[in-house]
This record gives structure tokens, C-alpha cells and sequence, in this order.
């Protein structure tokens, strides 16, 4: 019964430090309190100097360095082939939706209607791919 208090009742101990430890007794306490010969561990290990760390840093720096380099190296090409790419995407979703249209189309007239916009989707992706390939091929 206490156990099913303990448990209903979360918001006591919410957000606080909880420690488990064996007394001299031997029995099992969990309380909010540090146990007697409880010691504060420091974050970073103790062999971490701070010259250690700067050096670390440093050489963390020099690799995003690195990796920006390469990164901008081919920056306005891949920034052309990203919009070529979300262009096509999105004639190549329209497409979609043209045929989903004209399957459930239910007379004649709709059937043609979304036939002729899907022809002249389907003739815009194929530029759109086209320009795509284009881009792509560019040194």
C-alpha cells in the first residue's frame, strides 16, 4: 500500500537528486540525502588539464575548418542541383495527382480534362529532368 503511494505520488521528488546506498546495517536507503562518504565527481576526468583541453579544442577546430572547406567547395553547384532537383520533385508530384485525378474521374469530360493536364505535366517533368541531367553533367 505505501509502495503504491510512493509510486501515485511522483511530484515530490521530481527534478531532485535521489541516492541509493547500503547503511552499516545493511539495509537499502533512498533518500534525497548524500550518504556520509559521499563525494562530488568532477565532469571531466582528473588527467584533463586545461591546456589538454585547449589543445583538443584547437584541433576540433581545425577539422570543422576542414569540413567547411570542403563543404563551400562545391556550394553553387549543389545549390543549383537542390532546386533543379525540388523542381522536378514537385512537377513529378503534380503528375501524380493528375493521374490520381484522372483514375477517379466518373464521366467523360473529367476524364479528358485531367488527360490533357496530365500530358502536359508529363512534358513538364521531362524538361525538368532534363535540366536536372544538365546540371548534374556540369564540370
Amino acid at each position: 500500500m505505501i509502495l503504491l503511494a510512493w509510486v501515485a505520488a511522483p511530484g515530490y521528488a521530481n527534478g531532485q537528486m535521489l541516492y541509493k546506498y547500503i547503511d552499516e546495517e545493511g539495509t537499502y536507503v533512498i533518500t534525497d540525502n548524500p550518504p556520509p562518504e559521499f563525494k562530488l565527481v568532477p565532469d571531466s576526468p582528473p588527467d584533463v588539464t586545461e591546456e589538454k583541453r585547449l589543445e583538443r579544442d584547437k584541433e576540433q577546430e581545425k577539422e570543422r575548418e576542414k569540413t567547411q572547406t570542403v563543404r563551400n567547395a562545391g556550394t553553387e553547384k549543389q545549390e543549383k542541383i537542390r532546386a533543379a532537383r525540388d523542381e522536378w520533385e514537385y512537377a513529378v508530384s503534380r503528375e501524380e495527382n493528375y493521374r490520381l485525378n484522372l483514375q477517379s474521374a466518373t464521366d467523360y469530360n473529367q476524364r479528358l480534362h485531367w488527360r490533357e493536364k496530365l500530358d502536359k505535366q508529363h512534358k513538364v517533368v521531362e524538361e525538368k529532368k532534363k535540366k536536372l541531367d544538365e546540371i548534374i553533367s556540369l564540370p
